[in-house]
């Protein structure tokens, strides 16, 4: 965004240079974005300030009340506020939502010059152009500090990325203070006219005041001169660090440009924008590193690819035409990139457009079905032109929805992520189904989200890094039991349509450990019935509540996520901070494995004949496979037979388990016996089945008490969700089982949907059924076990023939339970094959009778673990 003398405010595409949007309005002296990039703000010379909607450039506001020009604005993080300061030596703090001024501070007969704000909102400093103290106001308190000790004008300011440190500079030297204090900790004696911290807020590089000075890093905390290298630049005038802090980038008053390794002081770059005599006012580095950015002394802006010197894209203040395409002169990007056919099954072509980019068009008309786009850390996203789309949790984080091709008209992925999340995608459209547009009104949709922030860990505050950021736990930790303390705001900003509530709302919280989910606070967190903590808000704040959860914690690197959504079930950003255990928590874990058999009914009408061998002959072979990986400590094996294997036991059973088990510990259930799906949930039927008449007669009385015996997946659910065990596997060997996996949502992924199957997503847990839900799941005799288990032990543990390609002569999960969906009906059909043939008339084709053939459901995350569990070295 720029504005100047002309009265004419203009918004820029800063990718081509494009003109988007110019507005007439006055003569412009400051501009700054909100932080969401949907609205800016610009002060007049005339003192007043208007805020403009960026996509239909609307005013949405005037805020007067500046008596002179307004030469400092910014937004605070959360985009509530806006703060200016003047000529009149005022500082006012307005609301965004109403335009109603908050507070106003004078600064006494000296007009603002500088203004910073602290990373949190809550600090902001103040320099005058006479008076060459810094005020250090507190936003929500509304009180002052002075920070005395310069003598000459305070020409830099600027707080250090978390806030705590504050540097100003003058003429002659440079300060550090500490922001909660207000103490000065440090003085240098060094004329400079460019400061900036370093991202991790440790250090603070220098450009020189004079011609031809050297470029100084300071070490924060001693003010000492960590390391100087010699510059040619004429009077340094802007200066700061990549991201990743290896770089400095350097700006002079003649419009050179210097680019520099921050190690060795080595000069990686020297480059001109416009011609030589142009000073350069600002520079600055996108986000990811690949690209800067410099402003010259009359409006003008070049950006450039700091690897090769390239210069990317021009534009000017005072003329909209591009003067060069965004990597028209990076030949580099399209090495190896092509657009010839790569693959077609004759209905579709897969077409190579850049490295990491593939389309899918159809045969013959060349439509553009979807684009397959490839990560650098192995994630990965299918998207059609409608927005449908599929992937890897990793590659969702980086995706946002851009509306109408306007770049500063975006939302999170998050906001649509229910109505276009489909997996599956590629599958459908290379099979060459037809996808339908969305029918669904997303204008309609309150995208308003909750805001999530861990706040504490272990009694430690967490850095704040801002809503959606990661941060990093510095101190290693050893207690095995922790507190993680969880604070979520609700959005009360304007509501989009009448329908809408009157804030975002936020609910079913959920919290993970390296991507599988360990708790959740139901329901509205400002419920009491959720568990967590409403605290008191000022008047027309966004409510706030604390949730809190005591978790295991386990050695080693440690990833702890959390998610919220609003009213209408739209996700929040995650919110991930990384934290380390020490060595002293390392331990082996053990192994459980709950084995439940019922042959013997409580009604002997409804006796089995192998299902407690199945139970038996499964866990005792998984636990000698086991003992002889020596992946666990112990393996512990509960088994309810028969008359044990009633509701209540085994429902306690799992609550034991709940209370013992750790994060290294290892879960398996297993269930052999009667099952049912009725009214789209599935049911164990434990011994005990509360229906004592005729199997034959059973009518619907006797169906409903059956049921009410019974377990039900639903019950499974909350009996499994507070497990927290490292690997999970559900195996139920029973008819209709396939049902357990159904639900009224069917797909699966990070939306706020019910079920087993989701939940099991969310868990990392695997599920395998012995049958669809319609289907029986058969014994047979000759086996003298179910087909299922049959599969899975006899053939699947005792032999090498789960051990599928590239076979390495160990069977991991997955290829077990793949091997047992596989091989299921296969054994079923051999047997039909043998007994069943029928022969129509000499020479005429053998027909297979439909046996309605049982095959069973298998359910893991598509996402491999990194490093798969080893069930047997058969």
């Amino acid at each position: 965004a720029s504005g100047g003398l002309d009265g004419n405010f203009k918004i820029w595409d800063s990718a081509t240079g494009k003109n988007l949007k110019t507005i007439a309005g006055q003569v412009i002296e400051s501009v700054a974005f909100s932080p969401d990039g949907r609205t800016v703000a610009a002060g007049g010379l005339n003192g007043s300030i208007k805020v403009w909607d960026l996509i239909t450039g609307k005013e949405l506001s005037k805020l007067p009340g500046h008596r002179s020009s307004v030469w400092s604005l910014c937004f605070s993080p959360d985009g509530r506020r806006i703060l200016s300061g003047g000529g009149d030596a005022v500082i006012k703090q307005w609301d965004t939502n109403t335009g109603d001024e908050i507070t106003s501070l004078s600064g006494g007969s000296d007009a603002v010059n500088r203004i910073s704000i602290s990373s949190d909102g809550k600090l902001i400093a103040l320099a005058g152009w006479n008076d060459n103290s810094i005020a250090l106001w507190d936003s929500e308190r509304a009180g002052v500090r002075r920070l005395k000790g310069h003598t000459e004008t305070v020409n830099l300011l600027t707080f250090s990325p978390d806030g705590k440190t504050i540097a100003s500079g003058d003429d002659g030297r440079v300060k550090i203070w500490d922001a909660d204090t207000g103490t000065l900790k440090k003085t240098v004696v060094v004329e400079s006219t460019a400061l900036a911290f370093s991202p991790d807020g440790k250090t603070i590089a220098l450009g020189m005041a004079e011609s031809y000075k050297p470029i100084q890093l300071l070490d924060v905390d001693s003010g000492k001169v960590m390391r100087r290298w010699p510059t040619e630049q004429n009077r340094l005038r802007t200066i700061t660090f990549s991201p990743d802090e290896k770089q400095i980038l350097s700006g002079d008053n003649e419009g050179r440009l210097k680019l520099w390794a921050v190690d060795s002081g080595k000069e990686l770059l020297s480059l001109y924008g416009v011609a030589s005599g142009v000073g350069v006012s600002t520079v600055a580095f996108s986000a990811d590193g690949k690209t800067f950015a410099a402003k010259y002394d009359g409006g003008q802006s070049r950006l450039w690819d700091p690897t090769t010197g390239v210069e990317l894209a021009a534009f000017a203040e005072d003329n909209a035409s591009v003067m060069s395409k965004l990597y028209s002169k990076v030949p580099a990007l399209y090495q190896n990139s092509r657009t010839e056919p790569i693959a077609s099954n004759g209905k579709i072509k897969v077409v190579q457009q850049y490295v990491g980019s593939v389309d899918l068009l159809e045969v013959p008309t060349g439509r553009l079905l979807a684009s397959l786009i490839s990560m650098n850390d192995n994630g990965w996203l299918v998207v059609t032109p409608d927005g449908y789309f599929d992937g890897s949790p990793k590659a969702f984080r980086k995706l946002i929805w851009r509306m109408d091709n306007n770049t500063f008209n975006w939302v999170p992925v998050e906001a649509f992520f229910k109505e276009y999340f489909r997996p599956g995608l590629l599958q459908e459209l290379m099979s060459g189904q037809k996808i339908e547009p969305p029918k669904v009104d997303i204008s309609k949709i309150d995208i308003r989200r909750p805001g999530v922030k861990i706040t504490v860990i272990d009694a430690q505050t967490v850095k704040d890094n801002g809503y959606g950021q990661q941060a990093v736990l510095e101190r290693t930790i050893s207690n095995r039991e922790i507190e993680v303390v969880v604070e979520v705001t609700d959005d009360n900003s304007s509501k989009r349509l009448p329908d809408h509530n009157d804030t975002s709302g936020a609910k079913d919280l959920r919290l993970f450990r390296n991507g599988l989910f360990i708790k959740k606070w139901n329901g509205s967190v400002f419920d009491k019935a959720a568990g967590c903590e409403e605290l008191a808000a000022k008047p027309l704040a966004p409510r706030k509540a604390v949730c809190r959860a005591k978790i295991a914690m386990t050695a080693g690197d440690t990833e702890l996520t959390a998610y919220a959504f609003n009213s209408q079930n739209v996700k929040s950003n995650d919110v991930t901070v990384h934290i380390k255990g020490s060595d002293g928590l390392k331990r082996k874990g053990m192994a459980y494995v709950l084995a439940v058999g019922v042959n013997e009914y409580s009604n002997t009408q409804y006796n089995l004949t192998y299902a407690v061998a199945d139970a038996k002959d499964f866990s005792g072979e998984f636990k000698r496979q086991q003992e002889k990986l020596a992946n666990y400590e112990h393996i512990e094996v509960i088994a309810l037979n028969d008359k044990d294997a009633t509701k209540a036991n085994i429902l306690k059973a799992l609550a034991e388990i709940s209370a013992k088990v750790k994060p290294e510990d290892g879960l398996t259930i297993y269930f052999a016996g009667h099952g049912t799906a009725q009214q789209n949930r599935f049911y164990l039927i434990p011994h005990d089945l509360g229906y004592a008449g005729i199997r034959t007669q059973l009518d619907g009385a006797g169906l409903k008490n059956i049921l009410a015996h019974s377990i039900s997946d639903e019950e499974l659910e909350s009996a499994v969700e507070g497990i927290d065990a490292g690997q999970m596997l559900l195996v139920i060997d029973a008819c209709n089982s396939g049902q357990a996996l159904e639900a009224e949502e069917k797909r699966r992924g990070p939306m706020n949907s019910k079920g087993l199957a989701q939940l099991a997503y969310e868990k990392g847990m695997y599920i395998l059924t012995a049958a669809q839900s319609y289907q029986a799941a058969k014994e047979a005799a000759k086996l003298g076990h179910g087909f299922l288990t049959y599969a899975l032990v006899e053939e699947g543990l005792k032999t090498n023939a789960a051990d599928r390609e590239p076979k390495d002569g160990q069977v991991f999960l997955r290829e077990w339970l793949d091997f047992a969906t596989e091989r299921v009906p296969q054994m079923q059909q051999d047997e039909i094959k043998k007994r069943q043939l029928v022969q129509e008339k000499p020479g005429a084709a053998v027909r297979l009778n439909d046996y309605n053939l049982q095959r069973p459901r298998v359910f893991y995350r598509r996402e491999t673990e990194p490093h798969p569990f080893v069930v047997a070295r058969p």
